[in-house]
């Protein structure tokens, strides 16, 4: 559905100044009606016209998978929600973030913990729990197995805390 004055996305021309984005998501398992017409309703009268809020449903064969059988852990949830806010000058910046901020504090109460690991979030306080839970383990066994120089980094990336260590032959990788 579109909102009323709501456009296509277009990049601007090469001399036009950048579009700048922020996308912003969470896992949740639950939302009423009254919920849904709470985020539409502040979508519409917050966020610019060329931000989007999306539902993308989870379950059938994503939830069907074993958890234990792969990184993703995300599989109990029942949608990934988000908003891509796009911006082009200060002013609908701090627009934008006010709205964020806002998404940010009513999806709290219904958010499972779970972020998409695709849609990083620069703000979120645990990371490596939001994005991949029970898997970090495994997941830093691998990347100290592959990348033992810490080659592949970035603000982001499966690293250990300070002062952690895991024993890559204790989750049998040798």
């Amino acid at each position: 559905a579109h909102l009323e004055g709501q456009r296509t996305f277009a990049q601007p021309a090469p001399s036009a100044a950048p579009i700048r984005v922020l996308r912003q998501a969470r896992f949740v398992s639950e939302l009423g009606l009254p919920d849904w017409q709470t985020l539409i309703d502040d979508f519409e009268a917050h966020a610019n016209l060329n931000s989007t809020l999306t539902l993308a449903g989870w379950g059938g064969a994503i939830s069907a998978y074993p958890v234990e059988k792969s990184a993703f852990v995300h599989r109990s949830a029942a949608f990934n929600i988000y908003v891509t806010g796009f911006w082009q000058d200060d002013q609908e910046e701090l627009k934008m973030q006010a709205y964020l901020a806002r998404w940010r504090s009513f999806i709290a109460r219904f958010w499972n913990g779970g972020i998409y690991q695709n849609f990083a979030d620069a703000d979120c306080p645990d990371y490596r729990s939001s994005y991949w839970g029970d898997a970090f383990p495994a997941l830093l066994a691998v990347k100290r197995k592959y990348d033992p120089n810490g080659l592949v980094r970035f603000a982001q990336a499966i690293e250990a805390g300070p002062g952690e260590y895991l024993d890559p032959r204790l989750i049998g990788l040798k």
